[in-house]
């Protein structure tokens, strides 16, 4: 995908008349990329993209989390990281290679996104927030 500033200068080259073979030389991008942005006549910013409705890569959470939901709906109030530590102590064998380890500890912010999720959705002990109104009080004489 071409950045703003490589398509103004892609705009410019065609203005001085050259080829779009030359432009993809110039700039790191194949020339199908240049004709397309050519016949759209709009910067990269300028496209709109239809939002993606797919993953872009295998979960990593996929073998665990019916372990997971059961033990958060068991007691919804675990931590995410206390569920990583039970997930490495069950899954990885101990003194293990780290590179080899089952459940590794960048599943971290994974678990946090999952468990927040799950939450919002199914956690029925949601805090309640109420709104504070603070009145200033006149001075005392």
């Amino acid at each position: 995908m071409l950045k703003d500033f490589q398509a103004s200068k892609r705009f410019t080259m065609l203005r001085n008349g050259c080829a779009v073979a030359e432009i993809s030389r110039r700039l790191p991008v194949s020339e199908k990329t240049i004709r397309n942005y050519r016949d759209k006549d709009l910067l990269p910013s300028q496209i709109e993209r239809a939002p993606r409705t797919h993953r872009t890569r295998l979960d990593p959470l996929e073998a665990f989390w019916p372990e997971i939901e059961a033990l958060l709906e068991s007691d919804p109030r675990l931590k995410p990281i206390t569920l990583l530590g039970w997930l490495q102590q069950k899954h990885n064998l101990p003194a293990s290679d780290p590179s080899a380890q089952v459940v590794p500890d960048t599943l971290r912010r994974t678990l946090e996104r999952r468990v927040h999720k799950w939450r919002l959705q199914y956690d029925s002990e949601q805090e309640v927030v109420s709104a504070q109104v603070h009145r200033p009080t006149s001075p005392k004489n």
